[in-house]
């Protein structure tokens, strides 16, 4: 009985912390410009949690164990994309999906990346049945 309020007190509290703030302060540019041309960025803390822990495991751990993904994009660089277009929740469910996939033997399409072939899976790929912005 513990463990399950410990668990649903801890999914709530990791929710809250991708709410985005509201800002309080309003610029003079228009809504979307920012300073010098330069886009707006904004992120959770869960992305960035995330998305560091991929940057270390790319920088860190994948030099020292080699290169062993079949795919392209990498899965370090399909896990920043996922996360990026679709939010923490959905990016850790389509990394969950690709290394499932990745571990039986890939099919599609193959491409020469660094002179090596590889199995040409991008995220576009795996999303098309849920997000309607890729489809034709």
């Amino acid at each position: 009985m513990n463990l399950k309020i410990i668990l649903i007190s801890l999914a709530l509290t990791l929710s809250a912390l991708s709410l985005p703030a509201k800002d309080l302060m309003r610029s003079p540019l228009p809504a979307g410009q920012s300073p010098a041309g330069h886009a707006s960025y904004q992120t959770s803390t869960l992305k960035l949690v995330l998305t560091g822990m991929i940057n270390f495991y790319s920088k860190v751990i994948s030099p020292a164990d080699g290169p062993r993904s079949p795919s392209y994009p990498t899965g370090s660089a399909y896990g920043r994309q996922a996360i990026e277009k679709y939010g923490f929740f959905p990016g850790v469910f389509l990394i969950g999906d690709r290394l499932m996939h990745e571990a039986d033997r890939p099919l599609g399409p193959t491409i020469t990346v660094y002179g090596r072939q590889r199995y040409y899976d991008p995220v576009i790929f795996n999303t098309y049945w849920w997000d309607e912005s890729v489809l034709p």
